[in-house]
């Protein structure tokens, strides 16, 4: 909820338990909050102005950004975010053509509105990779895809994806300096992942940093 002059009704969260065919009463306490506008423009990998492309602000904490902003699209190389009540972000900004190009910048917000932020988009690296089986003697899929989620809580921009070939080599392109996970679809049953090593260091549990590698290996068991 908006009120005149800029400020915005916020409702502070906290968890409730409700039981199965269990009616809960809730009272929210709303206070008012003044919010800002984070500004900017953003240049692509080829030193041009952004023509088409999305922004968004997410609190560094994690989460969404609360307030009816949160995202803009980019237009001829601007973007305006509105609705931002004070807190730490970072902005991020990206664009899908050919190549995926993102980039990311941290601001803090106060009690004033954010100019000229300024974002430069990169297309990320590559990560070349080889997938195989020990110890499986069953149907093996002819396609399986390798997917790369940033850690970051909800992330927009920055995920990465490819497909196995015949070979179980595989390309994952758009890579950036994000802290990932990495997740394997179409397994076959009574399979599971046994080690994906990045740059030559195992990750299957703790994930990897974009910047640390340019392979990967992973095995299905």
């Amino acid at each position: 909820v908006e009120l005149e002059g800029g400020r915005q009704l916020l409702g502070s969260a906290a968890p409730i338990e409700v039981r199965a065919a269990e009616e809960q009463r809730v009272n929210f306490t709303m206070v008012p909050t003044r919010v800002f506008k984070v500004s900017g423009r953003v240049i692509d990998a080829n030193g041009q102005p952004v023509r088409q492309g999305m922004a968004m602000l997410m609190p560094r904490s994690g989460g969404f950004a609360m307030g009816p902003g949160g995202f803009s699209s980019i237009q001829n190389g601007k973007f305006e975010i509105r609705g931002v009540v004070p807190g730490s972000y970072y902005v991020m900004a990206g664009v899908r053509d050919e190549d995926i190009q993102t980039g990311r910048r941290d601001v803090d917000v106060a009690d004033s509105d954010i100019d000229n932020v300024s974002l430069n988009l990169s297309e990320g690296t590559e990560i070349h990779g080889s997938l195989r089986f020990v110890g499986f003697n069953g149907t093996k899929p002819e396609v399986m895809n390798v997917m790369l989620a940033p850690k970051r809580s909800g992330m927009f921009f920055g995920a990465a994806s490819g497909s196995t070939k015949p070979d179980g080599t595989f390309v994952l392109k758009g890579v950036m300096a994000e802290d990932y996970v990495t997740s394997i679809s179409n397994l076959p049953a009574d399979t599971f992942v046994k080690s994906v090593r990045v740059g030559g260091d195992e990750t299957v549990t703790t994930g990897f940093n974009g910047a640390k590698g340019t392979t990967m290996e992973i095995v299905i068991s």
